[in-house]
């Protein structure tokens, strides 16, 4: 090997031990976080964190109370997205979404909900969740397979169905179907166009356009993504909002608008507000990235 090689290699292997920490502190967050999910009680002193959330804590809050808005509105299918990654895959959708999932199910335990059921991508990823802590929060488990669709009961309270992906999509149809008839408001946290495993289906066309229409069927309650220089954030009933990250960490709304802006409106909106900025200036805002993710996973 040659030293630039040896270099490299050194590079990708502290990247990867430094996204290996970043995971497992956001795992004992959310571990922390659902046995003390007594602070997520909906009242008058729960107070959402405005603007860009800081923690998990404070996007757990944010979601709780825009689900809430989103169901006194009589809407029963409504989508959660959090997505601080911008773009990573080194962990798939499924295993990026686990901690926030798991938080979230226990602060709507905490708010009548209390019969949860969980729905995972595949009979694997359920057996795990319910040996890491699915058994232990109390959650009703179950999994898409080829049988057909998760079964729910009608003592269920709520089904949240965890990464759903384009090859569920039949199955995710009935299972929305079904939760209709036992009047039970069904969640779908990071629906994804990829595979459990994180392979892209988008390029079956079909899977994709077939999800993309049955998820206009469903809410947007709460949108939270990190990009590589600010956020994209939507709580229910407010409007989209587009924020910049400054250099000291702070965040500083650019524009609201009524409906989700495309990658070209977010380049648009970021090029007004830094007409100086040239396209290799990316480090800069990686660095804005990385703040970002810290916080988060650190609350």
């Amino acid at each position: 090997w040659s030293q630039e090689q040896l270099a490299d290699m050194l590079e990708e292997e502290a990247k990867w031990k430094r996204q290996l920490a970043a995971k497992q502190a956001l795992d004992a967050d959310a571990n922390a976080l659902a046995n003390d999910a007594a602070r997520f009680k909906i009242g008058p002193e729960l107070q959402p964190e405005k603007g860009v959330p800081s923690s998990m804590e404070s996007a757990v809050v944010q979601a709780l109370l825009s689900s809430l808005a989103v169901m006194q509105r009589g809407c029963g299918r409504f989508r959660i997205d959090v997505d601080t990654t911008e773009g990573d895959e080194t962990y798939t959708t499924l295993k990026n979404s686990v901690p926030f999932t798991r938080v979230f199910c226990k602060g709507l335990a905490v708010n009548g909900l209390s019969n949860v059921r969980i729905v995972f991508p595949d009979v694997g990823s359920s057996a795990l969740a319910q040996r890491d802590w699915a058994n232990e929060d109390g959650f009703n488990v179950a999994a898409f397979e080829r049988s057909g669709p998760p079964k729910i009961e009608e003592s269920d309270d709520a089904v949240v169905v965890i990464a759903p992906a384009s090859s569920e999509l039949e199955a995710l149809r009935k299972l929305a179907d079904r939760a209709g008839e036992l009047g039970l408001p069904v969640m779908l946290i990071n629906p994804s166009v990829k595979s459990p495993g994180g392979e892209n289906l988008g390029a079956l066309g079909l899977y994709a356009l077939g999800l993309s229409e049955f998820l206009a069927t469903f809410e947007n309650a709460y949108y939270l993504r990190s990009l590589s220089w600010g956020c994209l954030l939507r709580a229910f009933p407010s409007r989209w909002a587009v924020y910049e990250l400054g250099p000291g960490g702070e965040y500083s709304k650019l524009e609201e608008m009524a409906s989700m802006p495309n990658g070209e409106k977010l380049e648009e909106l970021f090029f007004q507000a830094n007409p100086d900025q040239q396209l290799d200036g990316l480090d800069m805002m990686a660095q804005g990235f990385k703040r970002f993710l810290d916080n988060y996973s650190r609350g």
